[in-house]
């Protein structure tokens, strides 16, 4: 009777050794195709920085951010997109462009698959705009920042295809531009602005607002913090410059109902026309 009762309790020790050897065993198989692919993808990623070294010959581009570099090889369909040219050739990728590499890394190897040009953008004044030079100066918070324009540069202003020489003192605008060292091209130059021409009603200095009433309505501006008055091509002009009774433009947007003034110019409006 002990016997048998013996040799079931060694029956029972040998089967749970062998159930609990499963999921070690299951631990150390291969891995299934779908497994294995699942851990060897490599991942999208992204660097910033300047260019230093373009190989046309070997497919390489090196790329240098603060004291380090990344030197990329080029994958076979690799796209390139400078300026606002997206189906750009590697021809165009020249030294201090700021690019952003899209990429993928293999055992340490570096492998980009699209290379664009950075590009940046800013909110500001036009303090004066040159076609000789093709020059546009911004005022920034008392700041001057100087763009190139080229003849693919857009400039559109109150939804009007325009030209450098449309552009006044005053105005505000968004620039989109890139950088080569210290070197800044402006892509695209915006005035988003509506224009508004009457004449003055009522001022309120306390309130920082401005009424203007033309045949068809009435309507009250809030002067933006950086407003400019424009006064026989003087900037620097204030609301207390202004009198019941002138005429004025208004450039202006318009947010939920409310009117914010960008700038004030003595005189009536003149239409922006494309050349």
């Amino acid at each position: 009777m002990k016997t048998n009762s013996l040799k079931t309790l060694l029956a029972l020790g040998t089967l749970l050794a062998c159930l609990s050897a499963v999921p070690a065993a299951r631990a150390d198989a291969a891995l299934t195709p779908a497994e294995s692919s699942s851990t060897t993808t490599a991942k999208a990623l992204e660097y910033t920085g300047t260019i230093g070294m373009v190989d046309a010959e070997e497919r390489t581009v090196k790329v240098d951010k603060f004291f380090w570099d990344k030197t990329f090889n080029l994958a076979e369909n690799c796209t390139f997109a400078v300026g606002l040219d997206q189906k750009s050739s590697l021809e165009h990728l020249q030294p201090d462009m700021e690019v952003v590499v899209s990429y993928q890394e293999s055992d340490g190897v570096l492998v980009a698959t699209h290379i664009a040009q950075r590009h940046y953008s800013q909110i500001g004044y036009i303090k004066s705009a040159t076609p000789a030079t093709h020059e546009i100066v911004m005022d920034r918070v008392g700041m001057a920042k100087k763009f190139k324009v080229n003849d693919n540069t857009q400039i559109t202003i109150h939804k009007d295809e325009s030209n450098l020489g449309d552009l006044k003192a005053g105005q505000k605008v968004t620039i989109t531009y890139t950088k080569q060292g210290e070197f800044l091209l402006a892509h695209k130059v915006m005035d988003k602005s509506e224009t508004f021409s009457g004449t003055v009603e009522a001022i309120d200095a306390g309130a920082n607002t401005l009424k203007v009433k033309s045949l068809l309505a009435t309507h009250k501006f809030n002067l933006g913090d950086g407003c400019k008055i424009v006064l026989d091509g003087d900037t620097s002009g204030r609301l207390r410059d202004l009198r019941i009774g002138q005429k004025v433009t208004i450039d202006y947007e318009e947010v939920k109902g409310v009117m914010v003034a960008a700038r004030i110019e003595l005189g009536e409006a003149q239409t922006v026309a494309a050349k």
